[in-house]
């Protein structure tokens, strides 16, 4: 028998979002980004947070209905690095 070893490609995280949300858009999956990244000013981070958005919110949204559910949130990682204490929050709250 043969023996398959897999290569972990060193790909950054917004190389795998950018290629995965190509092949959704090709897929013709309804797909949106929640831009929760980056530093800003203090009056956009307030503004931002007004409109609701919150740290350790989900990368991802697949607006598509399926067996019962809404939609899927995704969360990109990075191989080898771990969910954020807030992520961790995020994923309890939306999977009661």
């Amino acid at each position: 028998m043969t023996e398959f070893k897999l290569k972990i490609q060193d790909i950054s995280e917004d190389k795998a979002q950018q290629a995965l949300v190509q092949w959704m858009r090709y897929m013709k999956l309804p797909v949106l980004h929640i831009p929760n990244e980056g530093k800003r000013s203090y009056q956009l981070t307030n503004w931002l947070k007004a409109m609701g958005l919150r740290p350790g919110a989900y990368d991802l949204f697949l607006a598509r209905a399926r067996k019962g559910y809404h939609g899927y949130w995704i969360e990109m990682k990075k191989y080898g690095k771990k969910l954020t204490p807030s992520q961790q929050w995020a994923i309890n709250v939306t999977s009661r």
